[in-house]
C-alpha cells in the first residue's frame, strides 16, 4: 500500500502562509509599586483565595470558571491548583499541530481545550497553577505578572526571576551579568541594567488571559519540579507543517524553580504568592503571623466541599461535561489546511484538505493527469474524504481513513 508520501507547508499559497513571527523584546517588568498605586481598595471587597486540594483538570479548570463567571466584580480572587498529568492547549489552538493525540491517547494524558487563549502547556504535580481574578478596570498583563514576580524576589528570595515583554515569568541564566549576594537568603541579584537582547533566560511560567464583561483573569502554570522531559515529549507536534488560521505557541527554553532555589515547595510558592497577593489588595494593614495567614486567609476546596452548594456544583458538573466532550476539544478546532501527495497508478496527485471544526470540508486536488483514471481516482478520494472526522473518531482514524482509499484505488485501477 503506497504511503501518504509528505506533509508540508504550502509555500506556493501567500495566502495560506502564516506569517506571524513573534520577536520577543525583553525588559524589566512595569514595577509592581505603581500598578498598587492605581488600586483604590475602598472600592474594593476584601480579597478571596482558594487552593484546590483536587488533583483533577476537568474540577479544577471548571472551579476556576464558576469563580470567573460568578464572583462578584469588587472581589480580587486568587486560586492555586495543582493537576495530574495532562496537556492543556488554548481556546484558539490546533491540537494536531500542538501536540500529538494518538501519543496522549496511548500514555492515558488527557488534551484539555481549556476557556482561555494562549499557548500550550503541560501540567503535572510538579506544577502549580495560578488565576487572579480582578476587575476590567484594573487588569493589565502585569498586574498580576507584577505580584508573582515580587513574590519570588522578596519573599522566596529568588532574585533571578523577572517577567519578560510577553508577559512570562522567567529565570535569569545565573552566569549573566553581575550579581552578589542579597540581604536575605543569599538571593542572586541580576544587573538589569544590561540590554535584553543579549541576557539568557528560560521560562519557569506560562500565561493566559481573559477578559468577559467587566472581570478580568490572568492564570499561568509555575513549574516547580515538573518533568521537563515529559513536557518536551507531549508539547511535540504530530503536524507541525499544518497551515493553521489558530494562535501557534511561541516555544521557548524552559527550567523549573527549584533550579534556583532547590528546597522550595509548592507550599512555599502558596503562601509567598497569598501574603503578596493579599498585601496588595486588602485593607486589612495588620500583619497575620506566618502560622496563621494560610489558615486564616486560604480557603481549601476539593469535589467534596463544594457539594452543599446545589447551583455551583451543577454549574462546576456542567463544565466538566463540556471539557470532556469531542466537540470542546476537537470539534471547536478553528479551519486548517493540509498538504497531502499521494501516487497513484494514474499518477501523482496533490491533495490540499480543509478541515473546520474537525470536519473535511473541502478536498481540492491537483495532477497533470487528465486521464479519466485520473479524475475517477481523484472523485473517489473526494467522495470518500468530504465530510469525514479529521484525527481519530468512531468512524476511524483520519490518516488510515486516507491510506485505506488510496488501498482500495490501486486495487481498482491497477
Amino acid at each position: 500500500m503506497p504511503p501518504i508520501n509528505s506533509l508540508r507547508t504550502l509555500r506556493s499559497s501567500p495566502s495560506l502562509r502564516s506569517t506571524y513571527r513573534p520577536t520577543i523584546y525583553l525588559c524589566a517588568s512595569r514595577p509592581l509599586s505603581s500598578e498598587a498605586s492605581r488600586i483604590d481598595k475602598s472600592k474594593l471587597d476584601e480579597p478571596k483565595i482558594y487552593r484546590s486540594n483536587s488533583l483533577d483538570p476537568y474540577f479544577n479548570l471548571s472551579f476556576e470558571d464558576w469563580l470567573f463567571r460568578k464572583t462578584p466584580n469588587s472581589t480580587p480572587t486568587l486560586l492555586f491548583y495543582r493537576n495530574r498529568s495532562c496537556v492543556v492547549i488554548g481556546k484558539n489552538q490546533n491540537p494536531w499541530k500542538e501536540t500529538n493525540p494518538d501519543l496522549l491517547e496511548r500514555d492515558g494524558i488527557p488534551l484539555i481545550r481549556r476557556r482561555s487563549g494562549g499557548g500550550t502547556v503541560y501540567h503535572d504535580e510538579g506544577n502549580i497553577n495560578f488565576s487572579i481574578l480582578v476587575p476590567r478596570h484594573l487588569f493589565t498583563r502585569s498586574l498580576g505578572s507584577g505580584i508573582i514576580e515580587t513574590a519570588l524576589k522578596d519573599r522566596l528570595g529568588i532574585g533571578r526571576a523577572g517577567v519578560n515583554e510577553r508577559g512570562d515569568l522567567i529565570l535569569w541564566d545565573k552566569d549573566d551579568g553581575n550579581r552578589d549576594k542579597g540581604s536575605s537568603g543569599g538571593s542572586e541579584r541580576i544587573d538589569e541594567s544590561r540590554s535584553g537582547q543579549d541576557r539568557k533566560w528560560k521560562k519557569i511560567s506560562g500565561s493566559a488571559y481573559k477578559i468577559v464583561a467587566q472581570r478580568a483573569y490572568h492564570h499561568g502554570t509555575m513549574l516547580i519540579s515538573s518533568d521537563l522531559g515529559s513536557l518536551g515529549t507531549y508539547l511535540r507536534s504530530k503536524s507541525p507543517d499544518l497551515v493553521t488560521k489558530s494562535v501557534d505557541s511561541v516555544r521557548s527554553p524552559v527550567t523549573t524553580l527549584r533550579s534556583a532555589r532547590p528546597d522550595v515547595t509548592h507550599d512555599d510558592f502558596v503562601h509567598a504568592v497569598a501574603e503578596e497577593f493579599h498585601r496588595v489588595f486588602s485593607k486589612d494593614t495588620q500583619t497575620t503571623p506566618a502560622s496563621d495567614f494560610d489558615r486564616r486567609i486560604i480557603e481549601q476546596i476539593d469535589e467534596k466541599a463544594l457539594k452543599g452548594d446545589a447551583d455551583r456544583s451543577n454549574y462546576i458538573q456542567q463544565g466538566i461535561s463540556e471539557l470532556k466532550s469531542w466537540d470542546w476539544t476537537y470539534g471547536s478546532t478553528p479551519e486548517f489546511y493540509r498538504d497531502l501527495h499521494v501516487n497513484l497508478p494514474s499518477g501523482p496527485i496533490h491533495l490540499l484538505i480543509t478541515s473546520k471544526h474537525a470536519l473535511v470540508t473541502h478536498v481540492e486536488a491537483l495532477t497533470r493527469d487528465i486521464s479519466p483514471k485520473s479524475h475517477e481516482a481523484i472523485e473517489t478520494l473526494r467522495s470518500r474524504l468530504l465530510g469525514r472526522t479529521y484525527g481519530r473518531s468512531p468512524e476511524g482514524d483520519f490518516d488510515q481513513l486516507v491510506n485505506q482509499a488510496i488501498s482500495d484505488i490501486h486495487g481498482t485501477l491497477s
